[in-house]
């Protein structure tokens, strides 16, 4: 290592000794607290931290235990972005909850609206069992959760009930991971419950589930974290004791509690490092792979071990050529928690024990799992937190802006209290933007994925963990040449967002397999992919000004209502709600190599043009003989396979049709010079080429069919109204 040991003074005096661009990947934030480092006293002189996690707005939060009144209780803490005690949480900074008994925490999870989770263990009459504790992000208690906030659980009588980890699913029930031991022996045990509390029977019908690696062969296993995938499935990591000795153990849950046969054949693998080997922590990498983090102990001592297996189970084999990765720090290391960067690096933190005591070790890996030079020039850093202290690193999270937040218990002068330490750490993504889904908006009919980013050779997008999708990348962009040097810089692709189904969905940008962007939002589905032979005009009051009023329109190629008219009022703009009658009309739509805007068609917002075109090095639009734009091109369409050979030839372009005046306009569509389509169509505007400030929501009755409606809400970043509900 180029640096040892950083004892407090010393971190001091290198961060004063070097200017603000000379500073190095892994060296103390100096913006953080004292010079990098917060050691705070959570209440008692034997705290302990397990788990740490972020919450909106950069607050870290920290869960642990700590002596209550009669016996250990658990504590949560939470800190602001700056390494101070937040005192927005809990007036104080931190609160502890005591469920009877000696509790011991194992986890923690911050929801996306600020809401926190923490699991623990109670020992209580001889019996173990789960314990539970939801609170709002002001630190109060949820007592929306089981009436008070709290939960004492059982994964089974009659059997001792261990917690490990816990995380917050895409629609926020909360899962729960640890170990169920009876007189048989030990299995994984997982739970989910609803927001209120109760069991969520449509998890394998009754809220939990059950893993063995082999109990009827004597085989034993321990479950310790828990991460969500994407599409919702369940990866639990933890340790299998045999006769074939002691193993890694991971296994995937599908979304309705059985175990996905996709992965390893039986929805389980065990990994062997070649020593007795125990699984702590994990974390799911940006592509989807899974990250298992431990010890490997052998007759030399304990070293950090790292395993990443793919979506099928199998280890990759890109990563250390067997999956498999080890780092000895020279003395004996425990990993204890692994967080994943935006650009699939691996962070794993815990202990390094020598004979001068403990420190905080990290390691960070490469995609191809060799240690990461960056950091600290070798790819591992201790950090020691003042002269003589005991230093146990338990949590990692990385800051969207790249730093890590490395946190955990340091002992001195035997007292023990918690840590946090920050580390700067470049992003090493290029920056970008997905504008289109933005974060926590409605999605609904067919769309534009979109956004802008500078100079690279392809965008790719991933959609609740699917296989990437290459998107079409080049539009013209003129608002980047500022940032980017060049207008070029757009990317796009068509979608059809029914074919998600409804719910949250999470998705995410990448260029040469680093992710520079990703988004969670919601779809609205009609129940089918595409809604055919429905049509409808309403007359919604009150928009965008209280005296004025709009008229939607059902758009079958769009699959979504489109102003079609605009009654200015003179009052500012008000939120609405309104219920409106139905007239009918129809709007058939032909497929063409201009599929959007139709002939005759009438558009408003931020919108599509889009088709396809056989074979083309390059797509330009022109409106109303203005400066051509060029389209991104090149999306696949698998429809087009047969009339040009290859399905590499769908076009976008992402477009604000308020920049054009109300009215008639046309457009034409060029391939390598030559004009391929062209109509017309009419535009729809509501006074300004980008309304700010309105909102309002709509029930519209009979729609898509008699008896039945839909909810509409306005959406500003696409300037129309989107379905956000449907009977």
């Amino acid at each position: 290592m180029t640096t040892a040991i950083r004892s407090l003074l010393l971190a001091a005096s290198l961060v004063a000794a070097l200017p603000p661009l000379a500073r190095a990947d892994g060296e103390l934030d100096p913006s953080f607290a004292a010079s990098g480092i917060a050691v705070a006293d959570l209440g008692d002189d034997d705290d302990r931290v397990v788990a740490a996690a972020l919450a909106p707005g950069g607050r870290i939060v920290l869960a642990g235990d700590l002596p209550g009144a009669t016996d250990r209780d658990l504590v949560v803490a939470a800190f602001t972005s700056t390494g101070a005690p937040d005192v927005a949480f809990a007036t104080t900074g931190r609160i502890t909850a005591d469920f009877g008994g000696v509790e011991q925490a194992n986890g923690v999870a911050v929801d996306q609206d600020g809401s926190i989770v923490v699991a623990g263990t109670r020992l209580k009459d001889g019996e173990y069992q789960l314990v539970l504790a939801l609170y709002r992000p002001d630190g109060a208690l949820d007592t929306s959760f089981n009436g008070s906030g709290r939960r004492v659980l059982s994964f089974s009588d009659a059997a001792d009930n261990l917690g490990g980890g816990v995380a917050f699913d895409l629609d926020g029930r909360i899962v729960v991971a640890g170990t169920r031991t009876t007189a048989n022996g030990s299995a994984f045990a997982v739970a989910r419950l609803l927001r209120n509390g109760e069991l969520d029977t449509s998890f394998n019908g009754t809220g939990k589930r059950f893993v063995d690696f082999g109990l009827s062969n004597g085989v034993n296993a321990t479950g310790t974290a828990v991460a969500l995938a994407d599409d919702g499935k369940v990866v639990v990591a933890g340790t299998r004791v045999g006769a074939s000795g002691t193993d890694f153990a991971i296994a995937r849950i599908d979304r309705d509690g059985a175990l996905d046969a996709t992965f390893n054949g039986s929805g389980k693998v065990s990994v062997d490092f070649g020593g007795t080997d125990e699984a702590h922590a994990i974390t799911l990498r940006p592509d989807g792979a899974i990250a298992v983090a431990g010890e490997r102990t052998t007759a030399s001592g304990s070293d950090f071990a790292v395993t990443v297996r793919l979506n099928d189970g199998s280890a990759d084999v890109a990563f250390k050529g067997n999956g498999k990765a080890t780092t000895d720090f020279g003395g004996d290391e425990m990993a204890f928690a692994i967080a994943a960067q935006a650009d699939g690096k691996l962070v794993a933190v815990g202990v390094r024990s020598s004979a001068n005591g403990k420190d905080f070790a990290v390691a960070r890996y490469l995609a191809d799992g060799t240690s990461d030079p960056a950091l600290d020039g070798d790819g591992k850093l201790r950090v020691d937190l003042a002269t003589g202290s005991d230093d146990v690193a338990t949590g990692i999270a990385v800051q969207p802006d790249g730093r890590l937040v490395v946190a955990g218990t340091s002992t001195s002068g035997g007292k023990d209290d918690a840590a946090i330490v920050r580390l700067l750490s470049p992003l090493t993504t290029p920056a970008g933007v997905l504008e289109i889904p933005s974060p926590g908006s409605w999605q609904s009919g067919v769309g534009l994925i979109s956004g802008w980013l500078c100079n690279v050779p392809s965008v790719e997008v991933r959609i609740d963990g699917r296989a990437a999708a290459p998107t079409a990348y080049g539009t013209t962009r003129a608002d980047t040449t500022g940032i980017c040097g060049d207008a070029n810089n757009g990317f796009g692709l068509l979608f059809n967002w029914a074919l998600l189904g409804d719910g949250t969905h999470v998705v995410r940008a990448f260029t040469g397999g680093k992710q520079f962007a990703s988004a969670r939002f919601r779809v609205t589905t009609f129940g089918e992919p595409f809604l055919r032979g429905a049509s409808g005009t309403y007359t919604l009051p009150g928009f965008p000004q209280a005296d004025g009023s709009v008229d939607v329109t059902w758009t079958e190629g769009l699959q979504r209502f489109v102003v079609t008219k605009h009654t200015k009022g003179t009052a500012g703009a008000t939120s609405a709600a309104s219920t409106a009658s139905t007239a009918r009309a129809t709007n058939d739509t032909t497929a063409a190599f201009l599929e959007n805007p139709t002939g005759g068609s009438v558009q408003s917002g931020i919108g599509v043009i889009s088709g396809w075109i056989c074979n083309a090095s390059n797509v330009f639009v022109r409106i109303d003989n203005r400066t051509p734009v060029r389209a991104a091109y090149g999306t696949s369409r698998a429809d087009t396979q047969g009339a040009c050979g290859d399905s590499n030839n769908g076009f976008g372009l992402l477009f604000n049709w308020g920049l054009l005046s109300a009215g008639n306009h046309a457009i034409e569509v060029r391939a390598d010079g030559a004009i391929v389509a062209s109509t017309t169509f009419s535009v729809t505007t509501l006074g300004t080429p980008f309304l700010r400030g309105a909102s309002a929501s709509y029930t519209l009755p009979d729609f898509p069919s008699p008896g039945r409606s839909v909810d509409v809400a306005w959406d500003e970043g696409q300037q129309g109204f989107v379905v956000v509900a449907a009977d």
